[in-house]
């Protein structure tokens, strides 16, 4: 619903302008107006009517807002101050929480420390100054794909440019071989389109992932490995072995 409170207010905040236009007049005048009661509201997806004591209402080709309706709706505070006729209307601010990246203090230049021994995601090799992370592995039951989130990070200084070898991507999870997405537009736009060169600052690293098919979320130990090329054509095959640190049972489907 926070999504939705920006927008919706703004209506708010129209209807409380003629609302104060009425209250802050001189004299009060009767009009006639016209009673909407085929007017829903849409609040994060939900489709509602205002109750029938809160009418929608039509004046001078303007449509009014319940505005104790739509507020409270918002999961605002609505008040009525007869005294001072002013409506008020209080709305928790959003907090946004920032998630920020806890870097594991552990680096790989030598892939037989790789093969001989599972480490904790996420988690980096290193060789010819270009470095791959393996930062976490995505499981989606509905659409039957694993995504698996890399970071590439080209430190050389003799101008050499990478890319990962899409086909030699392998996956074997907890003994078995996972099958490659079959969708043909599983790679991301990255990998094969184009070599990455050189970058000056962490920031500008090259995200992007390697798709298979979906993975039960509590698989124990993934063996990665896929093939990163220079635009030579020379190829140095990259390996990891991940334990998964955090496994747990999905529910099951209910008939």
């Amino acid at each position: 619903m926070k999504k939705y409170k920006g927008v919706a207010m703004g209506f708010v905040a129209g209807a409380m302008c003629m609302v104060s236009v009425t209250a802050m007049a001189a004299t009060y005048a009767k009009v006639q107006a016209t009673v909407l009661n085929d007017v829903f509201f849409k609040f994060n997806g939900e489709v509602v009517a205002s109750p029938s004591d809160q009418p929608v209402l039509n004046y001078n080709g303007y449509t009014y807002l319940p505005v104790r309706f739509v507020g409270e709706s918002l999961d605002a505070d609505v008040n009525w101050d007869p005294a001072k006729r002013m409506v008020s209307i209080d709305l928790e601010p959003e907090v946004v929480e920032k998630v920020v990246e806890v870097e594991v203090p552990y680096y790989v230049t030598d892939p037989d420390k790789v093969q001989g021994s599972y480490e904790e995601l996420p988690v980096k090799y290193a060789k010819d100054e270009f470095e791959v992370k393996v930062n976490a592995f995505m499981c989606d039951k509905e659409l039957n794909r694993t995504k698996i989130s890399l970071s590439c990070y080209n430190k050389s200084t003799k101008g050499k440019a990478f890319t990962i070898v899409n086909g030699s991507a392998k996956l074997v999870v907890d003994g078995n071989e996972v099958d490659l997405y079959p969708i043909p537009s599983k790679w991301d736009q990255q990998w094969g389109r184009s070599y990455i060169t050189k970058i000056k600052k962490d920031s500008e690293r090259t995200e992007g992932y390697l798709m298979f098919e979906y993975i039960k979320p509590d698989w124990e130990k993934a063996e990665l490995t896929f093939d990163v090329m220079e635009r030579s054509g020379e190829k140095n095959t990259y390996k990891y072995k991940i334990y998964n640190d955090n496994p747990y049972e999905e529910e099951e489907d209910e008939d």
